[in-house]
């Protein structure tokens, strides 16, 4: 028995269709006569057959390269269908030619159509070509195909985009939203095959360009449509007008999350809210006649309130994205930010300098400290003296008689003058008295107010003399934390916490809890999220599923994080390690996190924890350098995402989430 088998993918599953074969598992195309000299036999197997196809007798290598030349031309001039069919006729000679694989895969990719994407046979391609390469070769052949895959993947995404900018179907929307999916996934199947990376933050950022524009391009022309007139705004049109622009705020919602470009970002924030304003805003139209006059349009359908409270929160959350990544803005939230880490460090090393110089003059320091503790005692039995006077006593005595008589005279009739005249003569009489003693206490306060005077002013200047400044000493590598040997962790989980404790400012520790509970075990999690994904491909490929249970063994791989919190509140910033055990060495690398939508407060908590963590890591860092490097990378205006120390890389990501890489090179 004798049966096709796809020279691509080795599946034997071809089938006829208008007029060529057709792999039904790649997609590879073969015309009739190359499905001829496919055949070949069984072998008995019942699988397939991945012998490769026998050279043709008489086909020498000056054929080959006759045939490559001709692929090279026919791509060149973009006749595509010419160069892949050259390709072919070389791979049946050579199933290993890299350069006929790699023009394949590209003439392949550039066939594309709406209803037929060739991407993942130019991906199968490539990943021959790359197998095939000599090392020699290899380099080059990677910058070629990176180029060919990334601008066949825009392109294809880009086609899907205009077909959406002129018909804004939910089809439309999803084949747009899937190209781009598509293209990433091949990608990395290309990656996991190879280890080559063409799937860069650039091309994501290029895909998320492609896709605000079709998302705002829609959007015009879903305005175009929907007015300016009243008389084309009835229901059916508002329905219409709604929907189309829900499904270009998808599209932006894409862009979003594709874009590592802050001004890129920024301008899809802006034209969400722009266009999702205008979507809560809108309502349809229609016709009210009158009697009296020509009538007129007045509105008709309109979002509910809670629609549109729902939208506005949506709004609220994009406008603050808009206001995070504002150039004008990040430039001046950048500038505050520096400039509290300068007051800060100023504070630490002026800290410094004066701790230093009290060191030196120690004797004199005790001296100082002796007396003001003798003058505050003094001062205290002065003031304690003066309180204790009885002449205190007799004044509250006298207020308590006078209050006492008042209400004894509120409490007499109309009629009962006499009597109240009496009470009167006696309140006179004891304020005579009461003013006389506050007399005396202003004496005795004021001859207590001159003793103590010179006994806390001398020790105001002993204080005065004690925090004065003794300039700056520069925090220096004395204090080195070695958190790092080799490209691993020095210690345990709760070593390097300690030793973080020991020079970190302000008080930072641990979680809310000190100790282990400190520690965050995210490997139960992890399985269970693996567990839930394998079990949806299992089923989306017809597979039965096999839950495996979790066991927490104390030898297996898990991952913990240290949070570094100011007081109760918690920063954002956190330490990230991968460690076997709590108490066993740590492995992999140093991250550092913060949220995108941190306030100024907690950014100024990262630049300086982190900063101040990694100065004392790194023997020839320069504190002010670092800190300038985080801030400027945090809000995006770094010349350069990552910097070097001591061989050891330091590069910003910046997206939903903003982290330092800190690896040992």
């Amino acid at each position: 028995m004798k049966k096709l088998v796809c020279e691509m993918c080795g599946s034997n599953d071809l089938l006829k269709q208008d007029g060529v074969f057709v792999c039904q598992g790649c997609g590879c195309k073969y015309s009739v006569e190359e499905a001829r000299k496919m055949m070949m036999e069984d072998g008995g197997t019942g699988g397939p057959v991945s012998t490769p196809a026998a050279p043709v007798p008489g086909v020498n290598q000056g054929q080959i390269d006759n045939y490559l030349g001709m692929a090279k031309s026919a791509l060149e001039g973009s006749n595509n269908e010419e160069a892949e069919n050259y390709a072919n006729k070389i791979i049946e000679i050579d199933p290993q030619n890299w350069q006929a694989w790699s023009i394949k895969g590209t003439a392949a990719g550039w066939q594309t159509t709406g209803r037929n994407n060739r991407y993942g046979e130019s991906v199968v391609a490539w990943i021959k070509a790359l197998t095939y390469v000599p090392e020699e070769e290899r380099s080059n052949l990677r910058i070629e195909l990176m180029v060919s895959a990334q601008q066949i993947g825009a392109a294809i995404v880009q086609m899907h985009g205009n077909h959406f900018v002129d018909y804004r179907s939910e089809d439309n929307k999803l084949d747009v939203l899937n190209s781009a999916q598509n293209v990433k996934e091949q990608l990395q199947m290309l990656k996991e095959q190879t280890g080559e990376e063409f799937y860069t933050n650039d091309f994501s950022t290029r895909l998320g360009r492609i896709i605000n524009g079709a998302a705002v391009g829609g959007s015009n022309n879903a305005d175009e449509e929907f007015g300016p007139e009243d008389l084309n705004r009835g229901k059916y049109e508002w329905d219409r007008y709604t929907q189309s622009s829900d499904r270009c705020l998808k599209l932006l919602e894409k862009a979003f999350d594709l874009s590592y470009d802050d001004e890129l970002s920024f301008t899809i924030s802006k034209n969400y809210v722009v266009v999702a304003t205008a979507v809560r805003d809108s309502c349809s139209y229609k016709f009210v006649p009158n009697a009296y006059t020509d009538g007129s349009y007045q509105v008709d359908y309109t979002f509910t309130e809670a629609a549109k409270k729902s939208r506005t929160n949506t709004i609220n959350t994009w406008q603050k994205r808009v206001d995070w990544y504002d150039p004008a803005h990040r430039k001046a939230r950048m500038e505050a930010v520096l400039g509290q880490c300068e007051a800060a460090r100023v504070s630490v090393e002026e800290d410094a300098a004066r701790e230093q110089y009290w060191s030196e003059h120690a004797q004199e320091k005790a001296a100082l400290e002796q007396e003001r503790e003798a003058l505050t005692r003094q001062a205290d039995q002065l003031e304690a003296d003066l309180a204790a006077d009885p002449v205190y006593e007799e004044r509250k005595r006298k207020q308590e008689a006078i209050d006492d008589l008042s209400r004894q005279k509120q409490g007499l009739g109309l009629f009962k003058g006499k009597e109240k005249k009496a009470i009167q003569e006696q309140i006179d009489q004891i304020q005579g008295e009461l003013g006389q003693v506050n007399s005396r206490i202003s004496q005795m306060e004021e001859a207590c107010s001159q003793k103590l005077q010179p006994l806390r002013s001398r020790a105001t200047e002993i204080g005065e003399e004690l925090n004065r400044s003794r300039g700056r000493l520069p925090m220096v590598h004395g204090e080195q934390l070695e958190l790092l040997e080799g490209r691993h962790f020095k210690g345990s989980p709760m070593e390097v916490l300690r030793k973080i404790q020991a020079i970190l400012p302000q008080g930072y520790k641990a979680g809310k809890e000190e100790g282990e509970a400190a520690i965050v075990n995210y490997s139960k999690t992890s399985h269970d999220l693996a567990q839930s994904i394998q079990g949806l491909t299992d089923a989306l490929q017809g597979r039965k599923s096999e839950k495996k249970e979790w066991v927490d063994d104390p030898n297996e791989d898990k991952q913990y994080r240290i949070n570094l919190v100011r007081g109760e509140d918690v920063t954002g910033v956190h330490l990230a390690l991968h460690a076997k055990s709590i108490h066993q060495d740590c492995s992999g690398e140093c991250c550092f996190g913060i949220n995108g939508s941190f306030s100024e407060d907690s950014a100024v908590d990262f630049v300086k924890v982190v900063s101040r963590l990694l100065f004392a890591a790194l023997p020839t860092s320069d504190l002010e350098t670092l800190q300038t490097f985080l801030a400027q990378s945090l809000y995006g205006l770094a010349e350069s995402d990552q910097i070097y120390q001591d061989g050891v890389r330091l590069r910003m990501v910046r997206k939903q989430y903003t982290w330092l890489e800190f690896e040992v090179l």
